[in-house]
């Protein structure tokens, strides 16, 4: 017995010792890099990232969140009223525009919607340091319609120094003019924010650069897509509402639509999952959609 002993002992030595050696000995893989879209660098992982890329990470996370919330707040709601004076005055002194030179707009029409793109580069822009140059192409496109929905959204950003951010700001704006015509403008900005004190960010002039990359504006004189639920009777059907489960259940995901074209009558169909393991069937028929779970044979729950 003592013999049978000493040789397992012998054999997990000698096999902790070889996974010790194995630790010091096997080489550490090469760090992966990969390219993170939003800091528009290049970043090394290694299983998890140093406490350097950790930082600037959150730095640019943290930073982001403040211009979007107080900058870009501040922004929109000066860019709706049209309020000149007050966005100008988000602007440094001496700061640096790039607007579109000589680009021209690019129209397709396919009725009841028409669209004008302008694209420009570093090489087409205009160089020029008056805010009002700035200004004018941003309020001018939305100054004839009551702006419903609008965003300033930081779509990229990376750090230039101990106060300076370069980031790559999303610009939108929608609403219905006075014959109720719906215009859409959309632009993508390279812009330089100076963040010193984040918390001022609403009322200090913090914008050093503005560069304009891309512009949209898309009016529709008709709507493109119309209100049918009534119509098809989809207000029946019975799916879970979020707002009214207890506790927990919310947050599962336990209710599925897939939309097909089940019978192959060339119209589609709903299967629906519920949240109480209940299954529909509705196929679409004569304008509205029927109930077929049973005459299918598909068990209801």
């Amino acid at each position: 017995m003592k013999n049978i002993l000493s040789t397992v002992a012998m054999l997990l030595v000698i096999c902790l010792a070889g996974i010790v050696v194995w630790t010091y000995v096997t080489p550490s893989p090469e760090p992966k890099k990969v390219i993170s879209k939003a800091l528009n660098a290049e970043v090394e992982i290694e299983g998890m990232l140093s406490p350097e890329k950790q930082e600037m990470i959150w730095d640019a996370e943290h930073v982001t969140f403040e211009i979007e919330h107080r900058l870009g707040k501040a922004f929109l709601k000066a860019w709706v009223k049209n309020d000149a004076e007050k966005l100008a005055s988000l602007f440094k002194d001496g700061f640096e525009a790039g607007v579109p030179g000589s680009t021209e707009w690019q129209t397709v029409t396919k009725p009841p919607l028409e669209q004008r793109t302008r694209d420009t580069t570093a090489e087409d822009q205009v160089a020029t340091g008056d805010t009002g140059d700035v200004l004018s192409l941003l309020l001018t496109p939305i100054k004839e319609i009551e702006i419903k929905k609008k965003k300033l959204r930081v779509l990229k950003i990376r750090r230039l120094d101990d106060k300076q951010w370069a980031c790559r700001f999303l610009l939108a704006g929608s609403g219905p003019d006075e014959a109720s015509n719906v215009r859409l403008f959309q632009s993508e900005h390279e812009v330089v924010v100076e963040v010193v004190d984040e918390k001022k960010l609403a009322d200090a002039a913090s914008i050093v650069s503005w560069e304009f990359r891309k512009e949209i504006i898309r009016d529709c004189n008709a709507p493109i897509m119309h209100e049918i639920t009534d119509a098809l009777e989809l207000d029946k059907v019975r799916l879970a509402d979020n707002w009214i489960l207890g506790k927990g259940l919310a947050k599962q995901h336990n209710c599925q639509v897939a939309v097909e074209d089940f019978d192959l009558d060339h119209d589609l169909d709903i299967s629906i999952m519920g949240m109480d393991g209940s299954r529909t069937i509705l196929a679409y028929e004569d304008g509205k959609y029927v109930d077929v779970t049973q005459e299918l044979g598909v068990e209801v729950s």
